[in-house]
């Protein structure tokens, strides 16, 4: 299979969203209460891609000992700033503190991961409003290939609200028969579900090679990792890459594809939160 660069849809939001950001100075904040590495990471990119589409992007590490009502108090002072129009959780938070919770203390016009339950239920009626990074990230991946997903059979590995449901209602909006599959899907189930699957969108996070391979899925033409594990500081999908090499279609490389294209997602929803708390868009 082919793999996908997401850098040129890096580039191309780039300097679209930069080109709205003249003249608007604002600000966007991250709060992070983790101690994972993986996120430290990420919240670093998002904030040198902020900084380079000239956004002031603040980044607000909390300890150990933070509470859900502590995380609450911050977010409501972000709430009542004018001059912040974007607000962001880095997922995961420490133990013992609710993550949900958290989420709905946005105001929703200010919610850039497109997290809250406000703009989560406008995905229903086919208004995404601020659709969920990744989930929009693997969008921008489909629409940048020129992959057009009606009438396909989509089978996507997980069933969280932070991608899985999102990017499910999505696709079936676009036309495509959806599937997710999960630990509680029966294993005769998967198999079928597996050979029929044109698109696969794993989410877990977990080993998947033993399923999702070319012996296994024969009809595959498209895979789009989501999900990533660690082996010995390195990063890799649900999927083994080696697996595809000589299969025909195309796939993901999770660092230059996946997560350029969800980096990308988040500057594109900054834009809209921008025009609902300035503008009243």
């Amino acid at each position: 299979m082919k793999i996908i660069d997401a850098k040129e849809i890096s580039k191309n939001t780039i300097e679209k969203v930069g080109e709205f950001y003249k003249d608007k100075p604002t600000t966007v904040v991250i709060l992070s209460a983790s101690d994972d590495k993986a996120s430290e990471v990420y919240v670093d990119k998002k904030q040198k891609a902020f900084e380079e589409v000239g956004v002031n992007c603040l980044v607000y590490d909390l300890d150990e000992y933070t509470t859900t009502e502590d995380m609450i108090e911050e977010i409501q002072k972000f709430n009542e700033d004018d001059s912040i129009t974007g607000i962001m959780v880095q997922h995961p938070v420490y133990k013992g503190i609710d993550f949900t919770k958290v989420i709905c203390a946005i105001d929703p016009r200010k919610d850039i991961d497109g997290l809250h339950p406000f703009n989560q239920g406008m995905k229903n009626y086919g208004e995404h409003n601020v659709l969920p990074a990744t989930a929009l990230g693997v969008l921008k991946i489909l629409d940048a290939n020129d992959i057009d997903v009606k009438r396909k059979f989509v089978v996507i590995v997980g069933r969280g609200f932070l991608v899985a449901d999102p990017l499910a209602k999505a696709l079936e909006h676009r036309g495509a028969t959806v599937v997710k599959i999960h630990t509680k899907t029966d294993v005769s189930d998967k198999v079928d579900l597996f050979q029929m699957a044109d698109i696969i969108i794993p989410c877990a996070g977990t080993d998947l090679s033993d399923w999702i391979n070319p012996d296994e899925c024969p009809n595959a033409e498209v895979l789009i990792g989501v999900g990533f594990r660690y082996i010995d500081g390195k990063q890799y999908q649900d999927f083994d890459m080696e697996d595809w090499k000589d299969a025909d279609g195309l796939m993901t490389n999770r660092i230059n594809s996946t997560g350029l294209a969800t980096i990308s997602a988040l500057l594109i929803n900054s834009v809209m939160c921008y025009k609902y708390v300035k503008e009243g868009k």
